[in-house]
């Protein structure tokens, strides 16, 4: 069976290093050989050198692209700055949240700079933000600004990562405002199902990290996790199209 898709955790634009697939229209292409319907993309411009042009860079890249959405990337260090992106891109079509890589900022998540934009983004535009989390961006730092924002829905990127998955799942259980997203390149595909029976089918969701990564892997990861047709139809599409409130 061929499921519908939506990618909630993507890149756009070149990195520090070479990569495959770093235009809009290879995304496209990738998107259409894995069945992806809409994908979620940040700049990677944004991310790891110049929040203001790498943002616009991408909204000029999606823009009248309806299969493509657009995460807003903010930056604990440039408050002011990251507030005016904030209001310049969450209020127009096509932005579904906001999204911040405390691998890059050097900030923790749970820094009170980081809670204040999150809040800021919540109560403006109420719209979801997807958090980086693996080794040092840690879930217990999540746990903070999950209970300091608890109408906030907070997509934990890579669920923790090679470790923390299982304190991301009984988080997500515990947190009615957590969801999971379990891409990564170097993690077993059981931790999916046991994901799913921690948290539960409707607090998964499908992230593949391109560009770093090709959609067909974390996939597979996916489907091959053991999961049910419900569960999978729930994790692959249905949580992220209502999550951000999708036609």
């Amino acid at each position: 069976m061929r499921f519908k898709i939506i990618d909630v955790h993507a890149h756009f634009g070149r990195w520090f290093f070479p990569i495959h697939s770093d235009s809009i229209d290879d995304i496209r292409m990738l998107m259409e050989r894995n069945g992806i319907e809409y994908c979620a993309l940040s700049s990677s411009l944004a991310v790891t050198y110049d929040l203001v042009e790498g943002n616009a860079e991408l909204a000029r890249a999606i823009e009248g692209m309806v299969m493509f959405l657009g995460y807003v990337v903010i930056n604990p260090n440039y408050p002011e700055i990251s507030r005016q992106e904030i209001d310049k891109y969450l209020g127009r079509g096509g932005f579904v949240g906001v999204k911040m890589h405390p691998g890059y900022t050097g900030r923790p998540l749970s820094d009170p700079r980081n809670i204040s934009l999150l809040e800021y983004a919540w109560k403006k535009f109420e719209k979801p933000a997807l958090l980086h989390t693996w080794g040092s961006c840690g879930v217990d730092q999540v746990k903070k600004v999950a209970t300091e924002l608890p109408e906030m829905p907070i997509i934990l990127g890579h669920m923790g990562g090679s470790f923390d998955w299982p304190a991301a799942a009984r988080l997500a259980k515990e947190q009615r405002n957590v969801y999971l997203e379990p891409c990564g390149s170097i993690l077993p595909p059981e931790r999916i199902r046991e994901a799913v029976e921690i948290a539960g089918e409707r607090k998964v969701l499908f992230g593949s990290d391109l560009t770093l990564i090709n959609p067909a892997f974390v996939l597979g990861n996916i489907l091959a996790s053991g999961l049910s047709e419900a569960e999978l139809e729930r994790v692959l599409y249905w949580n992220a199209k209502e999550l951000f409130r999708l036609p």
